[in-house]
């Protein structure tokens, strides 16, 4: 199991960003990248964790402190959170989630996720 403490991540307006036809990962995008990336080198002597997660299915649960009341799709914090875990050499593919959970808490300035992941274990 992993467990990971995150920033509240960039909306989707501002992780993508278009220059005519084209769609790329933005300033935003690219800095909460570099983020995950750091807290992997954090993650303690997991020498499992050298090569990302490979085609094994994965539980994932987030836990949203959202940092002000405003209103937000929950939805929305996913798509980066789960592309920079990707992104950061954490998981391979984020198509092996096969179980996928996020809860909204209570507000906590400046806002977090915590986000845990753990192999799935089918039931016989």
């Amino acid at each position: 199991m992993i467990t990971l403490e995150l920033s509240w991540p960039p909306s989707v307006n501002h992780y993508w960003e278009t220059s005519g036809k084209r769609r790329y990962i933005g300033k935003h995008g690219i800095q909460y990248i570099a983020e995950v990336k750091s807290r992997r080198m954090h993650l303690g002597d997991l020498a499992w964790l050298k090569q990302p997660l490979r085609g094994v299915s994965l539980v994932v649960s987030i836990d949203a402190y959202p940092p002000d009341k405003r209103r937000r799709d929950l939805d929305n914090t996913l798509k980066c959170c789960l592309d920079s875990i990707q992104k950061a050499g954490i998981i391979d593919d984020d198509y092996n989630i096969v179980d996928l959970r996020i809860v909204r808490r209570e507000v906590q300035k400046p806002g977090r996720l915590v986000v845990t992941i753990s192999r799935f274990d089918a039931p016989n």
